[in-house]
């Protein structure tokens, strides 16, 4: 296959890496989400349940150690590197708030999650 300077990125290595911490908060603040999905795959890697459910509920209080402890959540850092399921259970967090996950089974429409990943391109 011969590749041109036009070729598109592959969106799940490049988009996450784009968003910040605070605009994904942001648009979860407001959002009705089963974080069922999430939260097994990050018991699964980190051997507990993420703090998602308190950290959003602090935010909505306005509680300012609430993006400071998303951020901690959403970002990759050296405690996550080398070990996929880390990696996957991070990346779960972004698919779960945004729909993706539910889409891919079948539970949620195209046009949901298009208009999630535009939200996030135009911030970018």
């Amino acid at each position: 296959m011969i590749r041109t300077a036009k070729q598109l990125a592959d969106i799940h290595l490049h988009l996450y890496g784009s968003i910040y911490s605070m605009d994904y908060l942001d648009f979860l603040k407001n959002r009705v989400v089963d974080w069922s999905f999430y939260e097994a795959a990050y018991q699964e890697a980190y051997g507990e349940l993420p703090p998602i459910r308190e950290i959003l509920k602090k935010y909505s209080l306005g509680d300012p150690r609430a993006q400071e402890e998303f951020h901690d959540l959403f970002v990759f850092n050296d405690k996550d590197a080398g070990n996929f399921q880390r990696f996957q259970a991070k990346y779960n967090l972004f698919t779960t708030g945004n729909d993706w996950a539910r889409f891919s089974q079948g539970g949620s429409a195209f046009a949901t999650v298009v208009d999630g990943v535009c939200s996030f391109i135009h911030k970018i």
